[in-house]
């Protein structure tokens, strides 16, 4: 049975229940590979570039990892793959690395998963994770995020309640997120979000302050919003909304103020990403990967 996708919370929201979900939670990646090829597909693949932003790496989408593969042959002594639901392409994908006989683990958030049966339970990790509507995926990198961080949600908690976002954030037709350099990779996260939930209707993009002076801003528009998530926006646009962030932050925190405040421009929007997921859960999702059972609207 279908839920009833007008009571589907909106993205802000889902923000709030994996903060308070994780309160008191942890997660102990242990992954001792020292130059391992990180795959996975969406949001997988940036927060891949977060948790192992500190280690040597290839990094690889969907379309990539066999070309990755050829780059890395040489150096890789792993491979880890990133999927919250540990299906779909993360499949493929783990079968591809143990024919080339290097060691595959899996990171989820989905226990008894496809490709948890492929690369054995001795070898997946499985993440904490709330039901949440299909493509959020809030709760699942969170969880990762934060056990790479280590970061207090009760004190993201405390800085969203303590942040004024406009109540007019509603009002445009596009919106510019720019954020301090050293958080490069929550770009993508941000505009996947915009992607899932408002596009084509409302337009987003997303920026690091150094991208941002590329040539972003030729044409203006008053119905375009920009937005500094702990950056500078003074030089850009009409329309301007600065934020500012602890000097402490890490990505968990920018994880969950971008998708706090995209959850907001959700909320003041038409619901189409309400009126349509169940008819895309149902069809537009599943053929392309040549299933023809639904993809859960709440997962």
């Amino acid at each position: 049975m279908m839920p009833d996708s007008d009571k589907l919370p909106d993205l802000d929201e889902a923000v709030i229940n994996a903060l308070n979900f994780f309160s008191g939670k942890s997660l102990d990646l242990n992954i001792s590979f020292k130059f391992p090829i990180v795959a996975g597909s969406g949001n997988a693949v940036p927060a891949g570039k977060i948790l192992f932003s500190d280690k040597c790496a290839g990094f690889s989408t969907e379309s990539t990892f066999r070309q990755v593969y050829e780059t890395y042959k040489n150096y890789a002594d792993g491979v880890v793959v990133i999927s919250s639901s540990g299906s779909k392409d993360s499949v493929q994908i783990a079968e591809f690395f143990q024919q080339k006989n290097l060691p595959v683990k899996l990171l989820t958030c989905t226990e008894n998963s496809e490709c948890g049966h492929v690369v054995g339970i001795e070898n997946t990790i499985v993440s904490p994770k709330l039901s949440e509507p299909y493509t959020y995926n809030t709760s699942t990198y969170m969880g990762m995020i934060l056990g790479k961080t280590r970061e207090n949600p009760e004190a993201i908690l405390r800085y969203l309640e303590a942040t004024d976002i406009s109540g007019t954030i509603g009002k445009y037709s596009a919106y510019v997120i720019v954020v301090p350099d050293k958080f490069v990779h929550i770009c993508d996260m941000y505009k996947t979000k915009f992607d899932e939930l408002l596009c084509p209707h409302v337009f987003g993009r997303a920026f690091t302050e150094g991208t941002a002076r590329h040539a972003k801003n030729i044409s203006i528009s008053n119905e375009e919003l920009w937005i500094g998530i702990g950056a500078n926006v003074n030089y850009y646009g009409t329309q301007r909304l600065h934020i500012p962030i602890p000097e402490n932050a890490d990505y968990g925190l920018m994880m969950a103020v971008g998708y706090y405040l995209i959850g907001k421009i959700q909320k003041t929007n038409y619901p189409w990403f309400k009126e349509n997921i169940e008819e895309y859960c149902k069809v537009r999702g599943p053929v392309p990967y040549g299933r023809t059972k639904p993809f859960d609207v709440v997962g």
